[in-house]
């Protein structure tokens, strides 16, 4: 690992978490890997990152001795990957799943991970539920987006998901608002109606379904 004259760590995240004392951090958003089965690059030199996973080349045997002897359920959700996709799942969970044992650490009992996931949402949710409890899984955020290629053979696939879990039920949270557009002003004497460039609209606490416009970025 190297320290960037930008002022942020370039490298793998674990040796850095390792670090980092327990009960310390208030919030975590973190933006792993996919799990795509391609390889991704960001600029013209060729920098980028693997999204393939092999067992033997992307898990140390420790962490596998470490999961097994102190997360059965995490191990059950590892094993059950392979069986219902494959080899190269299960390898991606169980690195994942080593550097999420390191964020629960680290956080706060008051704090709480957002975590950025995409094609393998399921496995990683079951994953997080294994580590931080399923009743502290508090939201399960879309964030949907609008970009080109549209497919004859399913509906488009224009979400990703962000999965928020808190340490405890102890956890820090401020609620946010966001408009509400409605195709008219008429009939909602009761609730405060504004109007805008974008045309009439109310204030409503902020729900699970965000619209971004999507990151592109060009790939190998």
């Amino acid at each position: 690992m190297k320290i960037q004259n930008r002022g942020y760590f370039a490298g793998d995240n674990l040796p850095s978490l390792r670090g980092i004392a327990d009960n310390s951090i208030h919030l975590i958003a973190t933006d792993p890997p996919f799990n795509k089965s391609r390889n991704f690059c960001r600029s013209a030199n060729g920098a980028g990152f693997r999204d393939t996973w092999i067992w033997e080349r992307d898990v140390q045997p420790s962490w596998i001795d470490q999961i097994r002897a102190e997360q059965a359920a995490l191990w059950a959700v590892i094993e059950a990957a392979r069986l219902i996709y494959d080899d190269g799942m299960s390898a991606y969970l169980c690195w994942l799943a080593i550097r999420l044992l390191e964020m629960h650490r680290v956080l706060r009992d008051d704090g709480s991970l957002y975590l950025h996931i995409n094609s393998a949402h399921a496995p990683v949710k079951l994953a997080l539920d294994a580590i931080f409890g399923v009743e502290n899984c508090c939201n399960e955020i879309i964030w949907h987006y609008k970009t080109g290629g549209v497919s004859k053979r399913w509906f488009s696939r224009k979400h990703d998901t962000i999965l928020f879990y808190s340490k405890s039920a102890e956890y820090i949270y401020h609620p946010q608002r966001e408009k509400s557009y409605l195709s008219h002003k008429y009939g909602f004497n009761n609730i405060r109606v504004e109007e805008d460039a974008g045309g009439y609209c109310r204030e409503v606490a902020m729900r699970d379904v965000w619209e971004i416009p999507a990151l592109r970025a060009s790939q190998n």
